[in-house]
């Protein structure tokens, strides 16, 4: 009964809206930090490892043995094509696929991936659900994941936008 009265009944709650829909707001001021080196993905192996008896489970670990990737032979015209880029955009460590900044491709803080952070944009697209008028977006180079709460541009973005006068944040 609580999952039912707390979640599901919820107009914004988890089975009404996903979480890339807009939110119910009319302005939206995102303020993130790219361009640093951020995991976006892991290579793992499946070993199969007993956990009785007379059980086997499959169990993931990070696959070590050295991942090659080969840039393709033919490359597409598309610029939304990861394998057009792949080896500008990515570097691949051991296991662990890394975004990286280059001249004309912004990576993530450190901990979120730049598509993912940047998914504020697609609301200024307008729809049906998108009761969002006004998307300002400023992204602070160089700014990691939690550090930016430390970081000075961070809270002079924050004081120009909360004492900007009305008609500048219509």
């Amino acid at each position: 009964k609580t999952i039912q009265k707390v979640y599901r009944s919820d107009p914004y709650g988890p089975n009404s809206i996903s979480a890339t829909d807009p939110p119910p707001v009319k302005r939206v001021h995102a303020i993130y930090g790219t361009n640093v080196p951020t995991d976006i993905g892991s290579f793992l192996c499946r070993v199969d490892e007993c956990v009785s008896k007379r059980r086997q489970m499959p169990i993931f670990h990070l696959d070590k043995s050295g991942i090659t990737l080969k840039k393709p032979q033919a490359q597409e015209s598309s610029p939304d094509n990861v394998k057009e880029t792949y080896h500008d955009y990515f570097e691949v460590k051991g296991p662990i696929l890394t975004d990286v900044h280059t001249p004309t491709h912004p990576s993530g803080d450190g901990t979120v991936p730049y598509w993912s952070l940047n998914w504020v944009e697609k609301w200024k697209e307008p729809s049906p659900n998108n009761r969002v008028e006004n998307v300002t977006i400023k992204e602070l180079p160089g700014a990691p994941h939690r550090e930016i709460l430390s970081d000075k541009r961070f809270f002079a973005e924050i004081l120009r936008y909360c004492t900007k006068k009305k008609e500048e944040t219509a």
